[in-house]
């Protein structure tokens, strides 16, 4: 199984783009709160860390538990990515994404509408589309989706699992690039490189000879 995402833009009512935009500034500034507990702490396993600031991030912050954990594991990560250096950690979550999982987000395909977690419940949204999108959703089970805000516009991005198609059976054919022979088959077709390189020799001897000349007929016969 391969997975695909789809980016969906979200039509959703005033008072559902508000709870969205509540929600996302707790998540971030939740993210905020664990990192600094992290950093202090030097814990950075998702385990560890869960156990050090759940309980002080559901209080505080008031964040559904599967949100809260999604919060723990995005700071979790990012300390990792750090140790690798992969990418340095942000100063701050401000306006950060926030993922969902099939706990916390529904997909109905019947109307294309979605049901977020939010800090004020369950809010619902119709998924504004093309037929591109709609043919990759319909038939699919999304795992889980990321609700992201551009400007004043809310996105959300499904993941969806695909079955891989399977290869075609049949005879297979390798190729080897090289100089000498610019292509070789395993079926001993093969495409002679050699011609190629003394042209290309010839053109270099060329283009030396009239650059050293440095003449005005020469720098016309270079362009």
């Amino acid at each position: 199984m391969s997975t695909r995402t789809i980016r969906c833009k979200l039509q959703c009512a005033q008072n559902v783009a508000a709870a969205f935009l509540q929600t996302q500034e707790a998540f971030g500034q939740a993210c905020d709160a664990i990192l600094q507990e992290a950093l202090e702490a030097k814990v950075r396993n998702p385990i560890e860390l869960h156990r050090l600031v759940y309980a002080k991030v559901r209080e505080k912050f008031k964040l559904s538990a599967n949100l809260t954990v999604r919060a723990i594991r995005r700071v979790s990560a990012g300390l990792f990515r750090k140790k690798r250096k992969q990418r340095p950690l942000p100063k701050q979550f401000r306006n950060a994404s926030i993922e969902y999982d099939a706990r916390i987000f529904t997909f109905w395909e019947k109307d294309f509408r979605v049901s977020l977690t939010t800090l004020q419940g369950r809010k619902k949204a119709l998924l504004c589309i093309g037929d591109y999108q709609k043919k990759a959703l319909l038939g699919k089970k999304p795992t889980c989706a990321t609700l992201v805000r551009r400007g004043k516009e809310w996105y959300l991005n499904i993941v969806v699992e695909e079955e891989e198609l399977p290869l075609k059976e049949g005879p297979a054919v390798g190729i080897d690039l090289g100089l000498i022979n610019t292509v070789y088959t395993s079926t001993e077709f093969f495409l002679e490189g050699a011609s190629r390189q003394d042209f290309k020799k010839q053109r270099a001897k060329i283009r030396a000879s009239l650059q050293s000349k440095a003449t005005r007929g020469s720098h016309k016969k270079l362009r």
